[in-house]
C-alpha cells in the first residue's frame, strides 16, 4: 500500500481494521515523516485563500484543487475531546442519546 505519508497510512490501516480486516502485517514506512500545516507568517490572510493546490488524475482529465490552511486550537480541542464518540458515528453504531449529545 502507498500513502501520502505516516498519517494518511495510519487513517488507512484503521480504516481497514474497522472494515474487519484485522490480519494485516505492517512494515514500517520507508520514508518516515509526519504532514502538518504551519501558517506563513508573511501571508496575509487574502493570500493564504487564493492559494490552492491541484491533483490532476488519468492523464489530467480529472483533478482535484483544494486549499489547507490550520484549523483554529477551538476546533482541534473539540476534535480531540470528541474522539472516542467521532469514532463510534464513523463507525454508524451511533444511538440517539450519544448523537444528542455530540450536537
Amino acid at each position: 500500500m502507498m500513502t501520502a505519508g505516516e498519517v494518511h497510512l495510519q487513517k488507512c490501516l484503521k480504516d481497514l481494521e474497522d472494515l474487519g480486516f484485522s490480519d494485516l502485517e505492517v512494515s514500517k514506512p520507508i520514508v518516515p515523516f509526519l504532514e502538518t500545516i504551519v501558517p506563513d507568517p508573511s501571508l496575509t490572510s487574502a493570500q493564504i485563500q487564493e492559494q490552492t493546490t491541484e491533483c490532476h488524475l488519468k492523464s489530467d482529465s480529472l483533478y482535484i484543487r483544494l486549499r489547507v490552511a490550520p484549523l483554529p486550537d477551538e476546533v482541534v480541542s473539540l476534535l480531540e475531546q470528541s474522539a472516542d464518540t467521532l469514532q463510534v458515528i464513523r463507525r454508524g453504531h451511533v444511538d440517539e442519546a450519544t448523537l444528542a449529545s455530540f450536537r
